[in-house]
């Protein structure tokens, strides 16, 4: 039997990392969510409960936090038919993930960096994706997302689709329609 020789890379990086410290302040600001939620005891009713998509962006002494949710005082409040978010509450918290990292120097420091906070409410058009029953014929459509998992006994050969998951599409059914017609061409 011969061998393919072929190269693997894998990359590991530190919590100093710019990407580490991007995913440790979304996660910190979700568990902020998360921990109101338990601490006002609606956890676990997802009429109420919090629901977030948060991304964080850092470069030279700049942090951008955005994206949309739902949520309870005090990180959200109502104004008027408008939910807005706690800006000086998720830049806080930000601020005390990078301190606890120990960024304290030119160029990027917890006290120095200066912090964008775009969180806003839910769009209604995603809240109804989020809340929709799925009935036949009646699917989301917030933004898709594709993840395939093949099988492959040689380099640059799949010989099978392990798996393949979608996130909403705007029809699902043609999505599966052209999956399964790829999959059975490899």
């Amino acid at each position: 039997m011969a061998h393919t020789n072929f190269l693997f890379t894998s990359e590991s990086v530190s919590e100093g990392h710019p990407d580490k410290v991007c995913d440790q302040i979304s996660d910190a600001v979700l568990d902020a969510f998360l921990e109101n939620d338990i601490k006002l005891g609606i956890a676990d009713d997802s009429l109420v409960n919090t629901r977030l998509g948060c991304e964080t962006l850092a470069t030279t002494n700049k942090i951008v936090i955005a994206g949309e949710g739902r949520g309870q005082a005090p990180l959200f409040r109502k104004h008027g038919d408008k939910a807005v978010v706690d800006r000086e509450l998720i830049t806080k918290i930000a601020r005390d993930v990078v301190r606890d990292i120990g960024y304290d120097q030119d160029g990027f420091s917890y006290y120095g960096a200066d912090i964008e906070v775009l969180l806003h409410g839910q769009s209604p058009d995603i809240a109804m994706g989020v809340n929709a029953k799925k009935k036949k014929g009646a699917w989301p459509r917030p933004s898709p997302a594709t993840m395939i998992l093949l099988v492959v006994h040689k380099v640059s050969h799949p010989s099978r689709v392990f798996t393949l998951l979608s996130s909403a599409m705007p029809s699902l059914r043609s999505f599966w329609m052209n999956a399964s017609r790829i999959a059975s061409e490899i």
